[in-house]
């Protein structure tokens, strides 16, 4: 049996050449870059991303220089085979322009596909960049922040990546090469006639101005965008993910009333925005084209007054053409300027969040775990003024081997607090010891890995048998099969046509309560815990399996320390119970 699905490592997508970064699974973890953020601009952030790819950047500026310099040829041409072709009829002189414009045209066709292959090239490798960054950033915060954020908000700033991932690797290069195009041509405008270039300036500048205008609406309108977007991912996912619940209920009409409503408040919002886009756009068109006939009457004018060339009016048109078309683009880039930031403002603010543990120093001696685990005065509330306390006044002991049972009504807080005891929350007040050790001095990730927990709400990791029992690690080839029988989990693995390499599929959706359920148990057992969390963990089994795991736990693990949540009686007979005081 093959043990190749329990090596799960970070995508390593960086290219392995010099001056490039380490793959990411060789990088720190986790990694400092996402914490950084908060003390770095906007631009700052990006460069950090597109730094390990300067040469290419670089060749992509160059290939964006050559694309202008090609595109500033092009009109030359056309002035010379008006001037010196078709007014003084020398065809060969004609033939060999139009020859040296195919060659124009060739290049430029190349160029556009071998920037196109460059920037895949860096803004796929980027994108994953960023993307894991992020989530290893999420991964490490506090259950709190999942407790107060949505499903829907946080894959809506997963959606703000590719505005971002957009914006840096082809709209800035779009912007620089109408930069580049706007500087090379507009001299040549100049040169032919200098109210010619006045009169773009000035339609160039009333064009910006307007766009300008409009960005404080934009930036509300984005707002709102997002917040509506995040409400339909959450109302999709929810959706999916109680759909049995749904038709149980008969509630399939309920439902989709309720995603109609929240994709009609983004129709709406949407309306709005197009509705003022186009009311910008048609204002910007307005100016650009208004500039663009005033230079063609005025070159005409001066073809007539003798003041310019019939070749300079024929170069003029296409300059002018050229120059508002990259116009276009810039003010377009400032737009997606304006939306990338306000992405960037979303994406920072995870950020600037905290991770779990954050006044606490890295490394250092592994704690000891050893001894009793007691709570002093503990006391616990969600930080809502208009909410009562979960907890108040808490104080139990667990001596060291022994299996406590914490009972009492639904609601009443047993949950809450076996999250307490795994770090899962912080106290609000109050202290967890274990031995001589407080575990507020303690890193979470330390304290777990001496815990075992299996919760009532635990799910399986979308992967096979082997790796979610393992779940981290090394594996022990010989104890995972010990684990597999202590937990009762034989009959499982022999009935699935892979044993422990099969998929579980999602949530463990193949299997029955009670097989998730031992699965979960042997997740828990296979860390070898000084310390098990039981919270409603057999509720779904039947007494027998119950009571053969039971023993076996006693037998296997005897000096694990079980805190056990439950209501059936078989369950907690054999635990210590009231020794909780609140």
């Amino acid at each position: 049996m093959t043990m190749d699905s329990l090596k799960r490592e970070a995508p390593s997508i960086a290219l392995k050449k010099s001056g490039e970064q380490p793959p990411i699974s060789e990088r720190p973890f986790p990694p400092k870059r996402a914490d950084e953020v908060a003390e770095a601009s906007r631009l700052q952030w990006t460069w950090r991303y597109l730094r390990p790819y300067r040469k290419h950047l670089f060749q992509l500026v160059l290939v964006v220089f050559t694309t202008a310099m090609l595109n500033f040829l092009i009109p030359v041409t056309n002035k010379a085979i008006v001037d010196n072709g078709v007014l003084v009829r020398d065809r060969d002189f004609i033939v060999l322009m139009i020859m040296a414009q195919c060659a124009l045209y060739a290049g430029l066709i190349a160029l556009h596909v071998l920037r196109g292959l460059m920037t895949l090239h860096v803004s796929s490798r980027m994108t994953i960049r960023m993307l894991w960054d992020f989530f290893a950033k999420l991964v490490f915060l506090p259950m709190g922040y999942f407790e107060r954020t949505s499903v829907g908000e946080v894959l809506e700033r997963v959606r703000d990546f590719d505005r971002v991932q957009r914006f840096a690797s082809t709209d800035v290069l779009d912007m620089t090469s109408a930069c580049i195009t706007v500087l090379a041509l507009a001299p040549l405008l100049f040169w032919i006639h200098w109210s010619l270039f006045l009169t773009f300036f000035v339609s160039a500048a009333l064009y910006l101005l307007w766009v300008l205008a409009f960005r404080k609406f934009r930036s509300e309108m984005d707002g709102r965008r997002f917040r509506q977007q995040a409400r339909i991912r959450a109302t999709e996912v929810a959706m999916l993910r109680n759909i049995q619940d749904i038709k149980i209920a008969g509630r399939e009409r309920t439902t989709l009333g309720q995603w109609e409503r929240v994709q009609v408040g983004a129709l709406r919002i949407q309306l709005t925005t197009e509705t003022v886009e186009q009311w910008q756009n048609v204002g910007g068109r307005l100016l650009s084209r208004s500039g663009l006939m005033v230079i063609s009457l005025m070159s005409a004018v001066g073809v007539v007054n003798g003041l310019i060339t019939l070749g300079d009016m024929t170069v003029t048109t296409v300059i002018s053409v050229q120059l508002y078309w990259q116009i276009d683009l810039i003010l377009d880039f400032s737009k997606k300027l304006q939306d990338t930031s306000l992405s960037l403002d979303r994406l920072s603010s995870i950020a600037r969040l905290p991770p779990e543990d954050a006044d606490l120093p890295c490394g250092g001696p592994a704690a000891d775990f050893d001894g009793s685990l007691r709570l002093k005065e503990v006391s616990f509330d969600y930080g809502r003024e208009d909410a009562p306390p979960i907890l108040q006044g808490v104080t139990l002991e667990a001596p060291a081997g022994s299996m406590l049972a914490l009972v009492g009504p639904s609601g009443s807080g047993k949950s809450t607090l076996v999250k307490l005891m795994l770090k899962l929350h912080a106290p609000s007040n109050g202290q967890l010891v274990v031995g001589d050790t407080d575990l507020s001095r303690v890193r979470s990730a330390d304290w777990r890995a001496a815990c075992g927990a299996v919760m009532q709400d635990g799910l399986l990791f979308e992967d096979t048998v082997a790796a979610n029992i393992v779940a981290e690690g090394h594996h022990d080839l010989a104890w995972l099969e010990q684990v597999i029988d202590i937990a009762c989990c034989r009959e499982i693995v022999t009935a699935l046509p892979q044993g422990t390499e099969t998929l579980v599929g999602e949530d463990g959706a193949a299997l029955s309560a009670g097989q998730r359920q031992r699965l979960l148990i042997a997740r828990a057992i296979y860390k070898r815990p000084k310390f098990l969390f039981l919270d409603e963990a057999t509720s779904a089994l039947d007494n027998e399996n119950e009571a053969r795991i039971s023993a076996n736990l006693r037998c296997v693990l005897p000096d694990t320390t079980r805190i056990v949540v439950a209501h059936r009686l078989s369950t907690v007979k054999s635990a210590e119970i009231g020794r909780a005081h609140v």
